[in-house]
């Protein structure tokens, strides 16, 4: 039961499901209702004013039940949309509306649903992506580490090869020495 209308309304759920058509119908005919009070005086002899009052009284009680009805299925959508966008705010993107009807309320919960299926679907993509790109980063950390460690392989290796050639030129060196030695 709603809570606004404290239980007095208990059959009032099928006006919610009415379309836009459907309820301006019922307006209207509430709003023909002083010619019913005519009609209602010729069908039973009663006097005008009698006749009138009480086509009045029905249609107020009516039009006050009317209200009610449209008021609590326009609440309990209202809810139930503000209940799910919440949901969507905090990262639940799996929350969906109950369509219930081909009125403006079902379209609108249809409208909401195929909304938050494509958010949730980006997000994922987007998760994808960004994992992706995490992946990607770890592997090139890796392969840079791979090539510093190859680098400082090669600057040992040069300085080896510098070493190296510094021995034989020394030595070279010292047998022009000896040859030049020989040969005085």
């Amino acid at each position: 039961m709603n809570r606004f209308l404290g239980g007095f309304f208990p059959v009032t759920a099928w006006l919610g499901r009415l379309s836009l058509a459907w309820k301006s119908i019922l307006l209207a005919m509430l709003a023909s209702l002083p010619l019913a009070a005519v009609i209602f005086s010729a069908a039973t002899s009663r006097s005008l004013p009698f006749s009138a009052v009480f086509v009045c009284v029905v249609a107020v009680l009516f039009s006050w039940y009317l209200f009610a009805a449209f008021h609590a299925s326009l609440s309990r959508l209202l809810r139930d949309v503000a209940a799910a966008q919440a949901q969507v705010g905090h990262g639940d993107f799996s929350v969906r509306l109950a369509v219930a009807g081909q009125d403006e309320g079902g379209r609108l919960a249809v409208r909401f649903n195929d909304m938050v299926r494509e958010v949730g679907r980006t997000m994922m993509e987007i998760r994808d992506a960004a994992a992706e790109v995490a992946h990607s980063a770890a592997e090139l950390k890796s392969s840079a580490g791979q090539v510093a460690a190859a680098t400082e392989l090669q600057e040992i290796s040069v300085a080896e090869t510098a070493a190296a050639t510094e021995e034989m030129t020394a030595s070279i060196d010292e047998v022009a020495v000896q040859s030049r030695k020989a040969e005085q």
